[in-house]
């Protein structure tokens, strides 16, 4: 009963007290531990079971995959597997085959797992769900898509499970035809406004395919909408900069008397910083912090940093740095950026100093703010160093967002001669910024013969700015 619940340590107190527990106490406990993805716990709890002599069942095995599988321990699944073959419980028991191919699946072994789904010749749903899913939560969504097809020629019919599956990998391809059909299928299963999750699903995948007004029609049409359909459509409205749009289906959840979660909040502080609307983002801090979101969720707290430093209020963004549980390498990189944009070349530094100090990883982004924090300061010495030792640094990729924040940086020292030099030695497939920032860096000194030779080269990019004419244009 404790471990159902959830209350694992009391389970465990209850089994030490009865030293003679039997097979089905220790299966029990193993199996709370495996759904609360405590899977170390799970393999110490059957090491235990096994000392006192206690011989597992296949449910013990089936728990014990699930371990395996939320922990992306394929080593110790295999030895599952091994324990399985040896006592020779595959060949009868349908559940176990199919934890066994949903442990591989979770662990990335599709070879694996897909040997299994044809050595038994499996017409198990559940097993044909959990490969599709292990697919699309490893990326991939095409042969999650093929093999719902092979699925469907061995006119197996799918759940609820696999239709949300399915929708998951159309949505991370932007598959929106197969989509379609999928659509149809879940019409014509009888399946569609029946489940929440998968009318969820159904939304989110017309979304991420940049259908919003299919997205919105099926969100109209389900007979109910939670939290995270709003909060799907919200995301949608934000990733396509209808800004206007997402804050009014914000208004229209509350409206409902829905209260946003994480996600819900996450969008609309990003809409907030898009628009400038730092009193309506205000607010919402001020919700954040009553509802207590931020103590746990990192992702939220660096989208309300985020808000902050668009809106130019570094100093608040500062202050929710501070509060934050775990304070990583996005977060300080946008406070750096918004130092940088704003000049403030020692503050964004500072921040620099403070994730070396923390050992926090940088990225390339957070590289490319600190050069442009350099070139806006007038730093041309301190930034050139600095691009010296990321040049001599293998963690660093370096990019041609890196290479034209450093000719920017001796533009704008008026050292036109070393932003030549430099240009001259970019790899071709770099030069995308490059010539356009050199051309710019020409106006301010006049130098009409650079600033032919950067346009000249700028045209033969794929993509020529049609605004470099009238920055040529002004250099007579």
């Amino acid at each position: 009963m404790y471990a159902r619940l959830g209350a694992l340590e009391k389970a465990r107190r209850v089994l030490d007290q009865h030293p003679r527990g039997n097979i089905f106490s220790w299966t029990a406990l193993i199996a709370g531990y495996a759904h609360y993805e405590q899977g170390d716990n799970a393999f110490l709890c059957f090491q235990q079971m096994q000392n006192e002599g206690i011989s597992p069942d296949p449910m013990t095995f089936t728990c014990l995959l699930k371990a395996a599988g939320s922990m992306g321990a394929l080593d110790r699944g295999e030895q599952v597997h091994q324990d399985i073959y040896k006592q020779g419980l595959l060949w009868n028991n349908a559940t176990l085959v199919s934890a066994l191919i949903d442990m591989y699946a979770k662990c990335g072994s599709f070879k694996k797992a897909e040997d299994i789904l044809t050595t038994f010749e499996i017409q198990n749903i559940v097993a044909w769900s959990a490969l599709i899913a292990g697919y699309v939560q490893h990326g991939q969504g095409e042969e999650a898509i093929k093999l719902y097809g092979r699925m469907q020629q061995k006119c197996i019919i799918p759940n609820v499970v696999t239709f949300t599956s399915i929708l998951k990998a159309c949505g991370s391809i932007q598959a929106v035809s197969t989509g379609e059909k999928i659509h149809n299928e879940i019409v014509q299963h009888g399946l569609f406004g029946r489940d929440m999750v998968l009318g969820n699903a159904l939304v989110d995948m017309y979304i991420k395919c940049g259908a919003l007004a299919k997205a919105r029609r099926v969100f109209e049409e389900l007979p109910a909408q939670d939290v995270v359909t709003w909060s799907a459509l919200i995301a949608g409205y934000a990733e396509q900069g209808q800004d206007e749009e997402a804050l009014q289906c914000y208004d229209q959840m509350q409206a409902h008397g829905l209260s946003p979660n994480a996600v819900t909040y996450t969008c609309i502080l990003k809409v907030c910083g898009n628009t400038g609307l730092f009193g309506k983002g205000k607010q919402i801090h001020e919700q954040i912090v009553k509802s207590n979101l931020l103590a746990d969720n990192l992702q939220l707290g660096t989208a309300l940093l985020d808000f902050y430093v668009k809106c130019g209020a570094l100093a608040d963004a500062q202050e929710v740095l501070k509060c934050l549980p775990v304070q990583d390498s996005v977060a300080c990189t946008a406070l750096i950026a918004g130092y940088s944009r704003l000049g403030q070349a020692e503050n964004a530094l500072g921040c620099l100093r403070h994730m070396q100090q923390n050992g926090l990883s940088l990225t390339e982004v957070t590289s490319t703010c600190v050069l442009y924090a350099y070139s806006h300061s007038g730093l041309v010495d301190e930034g050139f160093t600095y691009f010296a030792n990321m040049v001599s640094n293998d963690k660093v990729r370096l990019n041609m967002v890196h290479y034209s924040c450093l000719i920017d940086l001796f533009g704008r020292a008026g050292d036109l001669e070393k932003a030549t030099a430099l240009a001259e030695t970019i790899p071709s497939l770099e030069h995308g910024f490059v010539w356009p920032t050199l051309l710019n860096a020409c106006q301010k000194i006049k130098d009409v013969d650079v600033a032919r030779w950067a346009f000249e080269n700028a045209m033969q990019m794929d993509n020529f700015p049609s605004a470099l004419f009238i920055s040529m244009a002004n250099m007579y």
